[in-house]
């Protein structure tokens, strides 16, 4: 009896740890009814082949992106499961990024148990690993000495955890972790490992280790960078889009540098639209700084606007990340910002105190501009339904003036067409005015644009003054730097010539450009260098090929085109 007492008795223990094992192991918190988990704590997982797998600093989907794992790769299984949002999480560590990740939904596993990888008996040869390399040669790269920001390179991440560690490999054990905007101080070449360049770094805190340089997407050929070198030239700087990259350079087009990836749609470049902020670049009054509108991410619905030292080591958001702006424009004096964020008017001191919003009014406020005594704004409100739409109720704009520290809002200018563009002249007393006539559909809600008119508003009188009509050469003008007039660019038979026309005189007057513009590219006005030099942006011949675009000089008094930051295709 006692023998076979013993042998019951060891059954049960056999099956009692056969049960309590998995358990033990997993730690197990799955979510009900979802698939059970494969994955263990200690063990070697990868993401199934097909999509790569969102990672996210916390293990819910209100969580930061931190980065993705592409289909296929490996990773360590550092905690979990654990349950959120109706999903079961892991901790996974794949060597270069550290964050929570989804195993599955529905009856689909996302995540798998692998075999980590076998320990070589030989050494083997390095694999290719790939570096970040701009079309155009810039001068702030990464080099021992040089300080450096970190970035949220990838498109899909609004941040990033950037694993340190001991040594420069993807199996050195972890010696801290690095957060978007961190400054860190190169202090070595690139070692390539794993198919990695890595660099040796120095904290803030005096730590040292070892960080990844950049990930290199091959499905999408795309390389996301994990560190932007600081720019060693910052005075007298000029910033534009290229590559769907920040660019600066001095204004001969010199000592080109290269910062964040822009998200935000790049069409708009440098356009100076009614209502549109889309990647153009205003500097602030000592040439410290840069302001810009972007998104967080390609998942972001927002664009706030946006500082970026000169150096490029200091990028912040400017009065908060909520709701769009957007424009924005600095006083004469450069004491205060204004910005149109979520269709109303805030100003704010350039240290950033004194942030607020300015009295609402009716309809939707879409442009504003200081005016020449610093203290008063003029901003435009449209009310109404669509300009495209007649009723039942009409489009109608008014622009009005407003003191920023006695109030007092006055409305100066009232009118039911459709204003498609608005500037303030460079002296700040007169607002140019380029709109359409809506004319309806006999029987419908609906209206056609006709009848195309420029103006010029004088901010004082409320008067309004018509210098064209129906003249299609001048729907992009905009202000001389001296404010006596408007220019803009035609191709008349073939040639590209550029035309002024003179408040004074009322006389235009038409200069031949020495090379193409307007016939061969699609151009946006980069601004004044001088009162006689502007730069002109432009998207290349092909127009959305990168490796073509171009910044140009225009001489406005001898038409000559020069370019400043040459494409990769030779001349002619």
């Amino acid at each position: 009896m006692k023998y076979h007492s013993r042998i019951i008795l060891g059954l049960c223990l056999a099956l009692l740890t056969l049960w309590v094992g998995p358990i033990t192991a997993q730690q197990a918190e799955a979510c009900p009814d979802s698939l059970p988990p494969r994955l263990m704590v200690g063990g070697y997982g990868r993401v199934v082949p097909g999509d790569a797998n969102r990672v996210r600093d916390i293990p819910s989907r209100d969580g930061a992106l931190v980065g993705t794992i592409e289909g296929g790769r490996g990773f360590d299984v550092l905690d979990g499961p654990t349950c959120a949002d109706g999903l079961t999480w892991w901790q996974v560590d794949d060597g270069a990024l550290v964050g929570w990740t989804v195993e599955g939904s529905g009856d689909e596993y996302w995540l798998e148990p692998a075999d980590p990888p076998a320990a070589p008996t030989a050494t083997p040869a390095p694999p290719d690993a790939v570096t970040f390399e701009p079309l155009r040669p810039v001068v702030n790269v990464l080099a021992p000495g040089v300080r450096a920001r970190v970035v949220a390179d990838d498109p899909a991440a609004d941040t990033i955890n950037l694993v340190v560690r001991s040594e420069p490999t993807i199996s050195a054990d972890p010696a801290g972790g690095l957060a978007a905007g961190d400054i860190i101080t190169v202090l070595s070449d690139a070692v390539e490992a794993d198919g990695y360049f890595w660099r040796e770094v120095e904290l803030t805190d005096g730590g040292r280790g070892w960080v990844v340089e950049g990930f290199y997407e091959a499905d999408v050929e795309r390389y996301d960078r994990t560190l932007i070198a600081e720019c060693p030239a910052t005075a007298d700087r000029i910033a534009f889009f290229i590559e769907r990259h920040i660019f600066t350079a001095n204004r001969d087009g010199s000592d080109l540098c290269v910062f964040d990836r822009i998200l935000i749609g790049a069409w708009s470049t440098f356009n100076p639209q009614l209502a549109s902020f889309d990647n153009r670049f205003v500097w602030s009054a000592d040439g410290s700084v840069f302001y810009y509108t972007d998104r967080f991410s390609t998942s972001d619905s927002n664009a706030p606007l946006f500082s970026l030292s000169a150096d490029g080591l200091t990028r912040s958001v400017v009065g908060g990340d909520v709701g769009s702006v957007a424009w924005a424009d600095w006083s004469p004096d450069a004491s205060r910002l204004l910005m149109v964020r979520g269709a109303s008017i805030w100003t704010m001191r350039a240290d950033g105190s004194a942030y607020g919003k300015l009295p609402s009014v009716e309809g939707v406020v879409e442009w504003g501009a200081w005016l020449a005594d610093n203290d008063r704004l003029a901003f435009i409100s449209t009310v109404g339904d669509q300009a495209n739409q007649i009723g039942p109720t009409q489009q109608e704009a008014t622009i009005y003036t407003i003191s920023v520290t006695q109030g007092g809002l006055t409305p100066i200018y009232r009118t039911d067409r459709e204003l498609i563009y608005i500037n303030i002249s460079p002296d700040r007393r007169k607002i140019l005015l380029a709109s359409w006539e809506i004319v309806p559909f006999e029987g419908t809600i609906y209206g056609n644009r006709d009848n195309f008119e420029v103006a010029v508003l004088d901010v004082e009188t409320g008067a309004a003054t018509v210098l064209f009509t129906s003249a299609s050469t001048w729907y992009g003008a905009a202000w001389l730097p001296d404010s006596s007039g408007l220019w803009t660019m035609d191709n008349e038979d073939g040639s590209d010539v550029f035309l002024t026309y003179t408040l004074a005189d009322q006389q235009i007057t038409t200069v031949p450009l020495s090379g193409p513009i307007v016939g061969d590219f699609y151009a946006y006005f980069g601004g004044f260098i001088d009162d006689q030099r502007m730069l002109i942006i432009t998207d290349g011949e092909s127009y959305k090929t990168p490796d073509d675009d171009l910044v140009l000089m225009l001489d406005i008094m001898t038409g000559e085109v020069t370019r400043v930051v040459d494409s990769l295709i030779p001349p002619g």
